[in-house]
């Protein structure tokens, strides 16, 4: 068997495995030594029962788990940062796809996460612009299409604002954002002052503005770049 086969034959065993939302997390928990991890979002579970970590919360606040969870919380983000006390290692973020909620998510868990933790954000690369449309939600979701929201707007904003914010977009599974934190990183305003900062935004951009601001984003397409991406920051 030759050398070259060998080479071919890995990479694309890795290729396989950098497929799906979990292969990234336990990229992260493997190469970051993570050993705590929060999921907002589990909806029937499947991620969360893949992601392997050695402890593991949920929150959602009706989820349809086909195998039973210990440490799963029933109720919204919000209510379940106001009585959290414990810190994370690693927050996925896939709950209600809603670019202010999925912000405020993310300012929470940046108040329980470890100064070398990530935050990973679902859904950052809507394939075509009906998917992301806020108003098509609901139907969408009812006839079972796809339906990405508006969580690109999310990370969009968090890409202006913070551009010391090491990050970046993993383009597989419909696009999966990751934010290194670092202990220099710090938050300059509270959540509501961000939020409300962040809308009067948001009220500009369309599908153009995606577009447009997705090229200047680290996007990271192969397994490898990815592990480098982790290594070296």
């Amino acid at each position: 068997m030759s050398l070259d086969f060998l080479s071919y034959f890995r990479r694309n065993k890795s290729a396989r495995r950098f497929q799906k939302r979990f292969d990234i997390l336990n990229s992260i928990v493997k190469l970051r030594g993570v050993t705590r991890y929060l999921e907002i979002g589990l909806h029937e579970g499947r991620c969360f029962q893949r992601v392997e970590c050695r402890q593991k919360v949920g929150v959602d606040p009706e989820p349809q788990l086909k195998i039973s969870q210990p440490q799963v919380f029933e109720l919204t983000s919000d209510a379940f940062f106001k009585i959290n006390i414990d810190r994370f290692d690693l927050v996925f973020i896939d709950g209600l796809h809603h670019c202010e909620q999925v912000l405020k998510d993310v300012l929470n868990s940046l108040q329980f996460l470890d100064p070398s933790g990530s935050i990973v954000l679902h859904d950052c690369c809507p394939p075509e612009e009906a998917t992301q449309n806020r108003e098509d939600g609901p139907q969408r979701i009812q006839k079972k299409l796809r339906w990405n929201g508006d969580v690109w707007k999310t990370y969009g904003y968090l890409f202006d604002e913070y551009p010391d914010l090491n990050s970046c977009v993993v383009e597989r599974d419909e696009g999966m954002a990751v934010l290194l934190n670092s202990p220099d990183f710090s938050v300059r305003e509270s959540i509501e002052d961000q939020i409300e900062e962040a809308q009067k935004r948001w009220a500009k951009w369309d599908w153009g503005t995606y577009l447009e601001k997705k090229k200047s984003w680290n996007l990271i397409d192969d397994a490898e770049s990815f592990r480098r991406f982790l290594k070296e920051s």
